[in-house]
C-alpha cells in the first residue's frame, strides 16, 4: 500500500516522494523492538531518502519533516535505528544517511531525479561489513567512485579466511550453473548482494543454489541470472513442493476382469430379486 507524504516546493532533497511499504513492515521483530516513534521515524526516512535511499543526516530538519508534532529527540531515535535500519556516514564534511536494504524494498519512479547524495566509499563498506553492518555493501554500488572499480578481493582490509560472507560467497559461486554462453555475469554486484545478507540466509541460498543446478530448468538450457536468484529467487526453492493429487478413480479405466466382475455382481444381483414364474 502506497505511503505518500506530500512535500513542499524548493529544495529537492527536503521534498517528501512515495514510497511502498509491505506487510512485512509490521512483523519485523527486529524493528517491532524500537520505541514506536522510532518506526514511525522510520517509515517517514523513506519518503524523505532520494532514489537511492540516502539523505543528508541533520536532526534538526529531519524531525520537522517527519515527527513534526511528536516532542521527541530525532537524534536519540537515529542512533536506535543505526546499524540494523540505516547507516550514517560522512562524505566531503557533511554528514548522511543511507537506508539499509533499499533496492530490496523500494522500486522508485523511473521519472524520479538522480541521486545528489554521494554513497558510502567503499572503504566505509569494507569497514562496516567487517564489524557490525554488513548489510550496507548492497548501497556502495555508485559506478562514480572510483574506489568501488576494486575487487572485494584485492581490497587488504578484507580476506576471504577472515571474512565468512566472502568465503560462503565463493562458494556460491564456484556452484552457480553458467549461463547459455558458458558465463556468469556480475560477480561483483553478486557478491556486494550477497555479503547484504545476514549469515542464515547466506547459508539458506547456499542450500537453495545445490537443489536449483539439479533442476530441470537448469538441465533444459536456462539459467536465471545469479543476482536474480540471490536477490528474489532463492526462497522459491526452499519451499517443498506440492503434491500432486492421483487421478480421481472415477477416471481410471476399468481392466477386463474388473468389467467380468461388476457383470458377475449385477446378474447375481438380478436374479436374487427377479420373481419366479407363476405356473397356470
Amino acid at each position: 500500500m502506497p505511503c505518500t507524504v506530500c512535500g513542499a516546493r524548493g529544495d529537492a532533497s527536503a521534498m517528501a516522494r512515495s514510497r511502498n511499504i509491505k506487510p512485512g513492515f509490521f512483523l519485523n521483530f527486529e524493528l517491532g523492538s524500537m520505541p514506536p516513534l522510532a518506526r514511525l521515524l522510520f517509515a517517514g526516512l523513506w519518503v524523505v531518502a532520494d532514489r537511492e535511499g540516502r539523505l543528508e543526516d541533520k536532526p534538526a530538519r529531519i524531525k520537522a519533516q517527519c515527527l513534526p508534532y511528536d516532542d521527541c529527540d530525532v537524534e536519540q531515535l537515529l542512533t536506535a535505528l543505526e546499524g540494523e535500519f540505516i547507516a550514517r556516514y560522512s562524505f566531503g564534511g557533511k554528514s548522511y544517511i543511507q537506508i539499509l536494504n533499499w533496492k530490496r524494498h523500494q522500486t522508485p519512479h523511473h521519472k524520479e531525479v538522480a541521486s545528489m547524495i554521494p554513497s558510502m566509499t567503499q572503504e566505509q563498506v569494507m569497514l562496516e561489513s567487517s564489524m557490525t553492518h554488513p548489510r550496507v555493501m548492497e548501497n556502495a554500488s555508485c559506478p562514480t567512485d572510483s574506489l568501488n572499480l576494486i575487487p572485494l578481493t584485492l581490497n587488504p582490509s578484507i580476506e576471504h579466511d577472515s571474512n565468512p560472507s566472502l568465503l560462503k560467497f565463493q562458494q556460491f559461486w564456484q556452484a552457480y550453473p553458467p549461463n547459455r554462453d558458458g558465463k556468469k555475469p556480475d560477480v561483483e554486484d553478486c557478491r556486494r548482494a550477497f555479503v547484504l545478507l545476514p549469515p542464515h540466509q547466506q547459508d539458506q541460498v547456499l542450500f537453495a543454489v545445490s537443489l536449483y543446478v539439479d533442476s530441470s530448468e537448469v538441465k533444459g538450457g536456462f539459467t536465471k541470472s545469479p543476482l536474480r536468484f540471490i536477490e528474489k529467487a532463492w526462497p522459491d526453492w526452499l519451499e517443498p513442493a506440492k503434491p500432486t493429487s492421483p487421478p480421481a478413480e472415477v477416471n481410471k479405466p476399468l481392466s477386463r476382469a474388473e468389467i467380468e466382475e461388476m457383470n458377475r455382481r449385477h446378474a447375481e444381483i438380478s436374479n436374487r430379486h427377479r420373481r419366479p414364474a407363476v405356473k397356470p
